[in-house]
């Protein structure tokens, strides 16, 4: 049920991911008309250089060598996308000519295993060797740069040697690696971006060259060089962990999928604000020492120091739980991927809870709302504002079909994300608007009738929901949001003679009138 999360996270990254794709696209476009033809490969002559900007989708394969010279000029780069998405390609040799590798190059070669880097080589581009079939890599000491996403989703990579001047590893590099069992920075390194060993799930050991003058490493663990921020918590370290007394402050992302970690002591020095182990599933306890000024734990739950701020259950929580009397606010996330987790009670206390709170808590059955609470209520198990017009959660553990009560006039977000259990939703005639992601891998479902009451959905709404065949409108088309359908293929949009707003398509899905036999 892990993979559900993942599909989450790999979907908010993945617009900006396909942005840059697109950008790459439309710059090869752009050279292929003036580009020149040798062998299998199309180029661009530059003056005194070559630039390789296309290989035959239909050529060889197998094991390719790029030639280091192209009418007497050598060979110095590999342009934008020139080698994306040719899987036939298993070797690729690249000449000591070479000095710069473009974005997106060898994107999607995901027969590719091997690739010789050359010592003349200087810059790796952004999405370079991303969903390639790379085993081992060894980025040679000429190289300075490692761009964002450059060995993203590499799933075979199971060693990386990076050379002695590189200074920027870009964001969400290695992002993915999941056979990676261990990876040495070395002394040069000045930056490393945002999540770049995200869910490495076998990586064990991150270990810092001594001499590194930003980054160092304890125990496996990577921190910047005075070891007050903890960075990156290897994902596939097991085990209970103690965070250092000299951390002050955690990282975004870096005990996100430490699967293996069983529970974590935190220091008095350390600062949580925000929920920082989010589906770590084995982690049943989070522990702050007493002497900490801003925040505490109580039944292994991490809270702010006065405790009326909720900021994360451990997600290897397991049973029901009642939330504190003294909480008057849910954190963001604060219980996402409590896979365990069967019935939460909210006490009256409680004014806000941040989004996502409950999201993927896919055992979770029912939420009860304490009668008292002023902002809040439930009804079935199922969250709500208290006046009963936002539907705010339906667990994801909920099972059979589901009737929204008639005083709701909003589904908000995420409002029945992965609710794969749930067969059939009816709204009702006072609903206008669905959120964002509302109903998001709601796998379940096959059919769904919008009312004519609703005037806007979301963006992505329906997205993941692959066995949904039929979305029935009652009413005029309504405003809609990017990828509302997004993989859910099957989709046919059928609407009622008389309304407006239709078109042969409707959010890239076809249009039919509402069949007579369907009420």
């Amino acid at each position: 049920m892990k993979s559900k999360f993942l599909s989450a996270v790999r979907k908010i990254i993945s617009r900006s991911i396909l942005l840059r794709l697109f950008t790459s696209v439309m710059f090869l476009i752009a050279v292929s008309a003036t580009a020149e033809e040798y062998g299998d490969f199309t180029y661009t002559d530059n003056g005194a250089t070559i630039t390789i900007t296309g290989y035959d989708y239909n050529g060889s394969g197998g094991a390719v060598t790029i030639p280091g010279m192209i009418n007497g000029k050598p060979v110095t780069s590999i342009g934008t996308s020139a080698f994306s998405r040719r899987k036939k390609l298993t070797d690729i040799t690249i000449p000591d000519s070479v000095t710069s590798i473009g974005d997106t190059a060898f994107a999607f070669c995901t027969g590719l295993t091997s690739v010789n880097l050359p010592n003349s080589l200087t810059s790796i581009g952004d999405n370079a060797f991303y969903y390639c079939g790379l085993t081992s890599v060894k980025i040679p000491d000429s190289v300075t740069s490692i761009g964002v996403y450059s060995f993203y989703h590499c799933t075979e990579l199971t060693s990386v040697t990076i050379g002695n001047s590189v200074t920027n590893i870009g964001a969400d590099a290695f992002r993915y690696c999941t056979d990676l069992t261990s990876v040495t920075i070395p002394k040069s390194v000045t930056s490393i971006g945002d999540s770049t060993f995200y869910y490495c799930t076998k990586l064990t050991v991150i270990t810092v060259d001594a001499s590194n003058s930003s980054y160092s490493s304890l125990d496996g663990v990577l921190f910047n060089k005075s070891q007050t921020t903890l960075i990156q918590y290897p994902p596939g370290k097991a085990g209970s962990y103690t965070i250092p007394a000299s951390v002050t402050s955690i990282e975004k992302h870096a005990f996100y999928y430490c699967t293996k970690l069983t529970d974590i002591a935190i220091p008095a020095s350390t600062n949580i604000r925000e929920p920082a182990f989010t589906c770590c599933a084995g982690l049943t306890a989070i522990t702050v020492d007493a002497a900490n000024s801003s925040c505490s734990s109580l039944d292994g739950v991490l809270f702010n120091k006065s405790q009326t701020t909720l900021i994360q259950c451990p997600s290897g929580k397991a049973g029901s739980y009642n939330i504190p009397a003294s909480v008057t606010n849910i954190g963001y996330y604060a219980f996402a991927s409590c896979t365990g987790l069967t019935s939460v009670t909210i006490p009256k206390s409680v004014t806000s809870i941040g989004g996502k709170a409950f999201s993927h808590c896919i055992s979770l059955t029912g939420i009860t709302v304490d009668a008292a609470n002023s902002s809040y209520s439930s009804l079935d198990g199922v969250l709500f504002n208290k006046s009963q017009t936002t539907l705010i959660q339906c667990p994801s553990g909920k099972t059979g079909s589901y009737t929204i009560p008639a005083s709701v006039t909003s589904i908000g977000e995420s409002a029945f994300e992965s609710c794969s259990s749930l067969t059939g939703v009816t709204i009702g005639n006072s609903v206008t608007s669905i959120g964002i992601v509302a109903f998001r891998d709601c796998k379940g479902l096959t059919s769904i009738t919008i009312p004519a009451s609703v005037t806007k959905i979301e963006l992505e709404a329906f997205d993941g929901c692959d066995k949904l065949i039929g979305v029935y409108f009652r009413g005029n088309a309504p405003s809609f949001g990017f990828h509302l359908f997004n993989n859910a293929r099957q989709v046919t949009v059928y609407y009622l003679p008389g309304t407006t707003g239709w078109k042969p398509t409707f959010a890239d899905c076809p249009t039919k009138l509402w069949p007579p036999d369907v009420k």
